[in-house]
């Protein structure tokens, strides 16, 4: 993922995730190949439960190898992926998305300075549905003086995918 042109801080998002992982003093475990893996979701949201099944079954393989069979935490970086995850693996693996891995795992290794700043949220809805609102606002108030979460805001009118393929008329 790119930055805005103008933004201070360059690195991406990846780059800005490991840092941070770094600095509460963990390491990342990468599976053998993610290139392939997916959790199936663009499938099984255009019918295709088949393959959608199949590509969760190869993921959750993968990352139960990846995470020593479940020792580990698996940091999936979308909540969507991360939900459909959580309701379809069989094993015993911990799937957490970006919000749930910092409070759970990193918030209390780092030392936070809030910057003078407003920042604004929009709470996906997988994550509204994962209970993940008051914990997403809590660590933006860790990070940032003031932080707007918009009240009448609860759909970015995506739909999933399906913006990507029927544009408003």
């Amino acid at each position: 993922m790119n930055t805005q042109p103008n933004a201070f801080d360059q690195r991406s998002l990846g780059e800005v995730t490991m840092s941070l992982i770094e600095k509460a003093g963990y390491s990342l475990i990468a599976p053998k190949s993610l290139s392939d893996q997916c959790c199936g979701m663009p499938y099984d949201s255009k019918g295709m439960t088949d393959i959608a099944t199949q590509k969760s079954e190869q993921l959750e393989q993968a990352l139960w190898e990846a995470s020593e069979q479940g020792k580990y935490p698996v940091l999936m970086d979308t909540s969507p992926c991360a939900k459909r995850s959580i309701e379809q693996f069989t094993k015993p693996i911990t799937i957490v998305e970006p919000v749930k891995f910092v409070s759970n795992y990193l918030i209390d290794e780092l030392e936070l300075t809030p910057v003078e700043e407003t920042v604004m949220l929009h709470v996906t809805c997988s994550s509204r549905r994962m209970g993940l609102e008051s914990t997403m606002l809590q660590l933006a108030k860790a990070c940032a003086t003031k932080v707007v979460l918009p009240e009448h805001i609860q759909c970015c009118g995506w739909a999933g995918r399906q913006r990507l393929h029927y544009p408003r008329t």
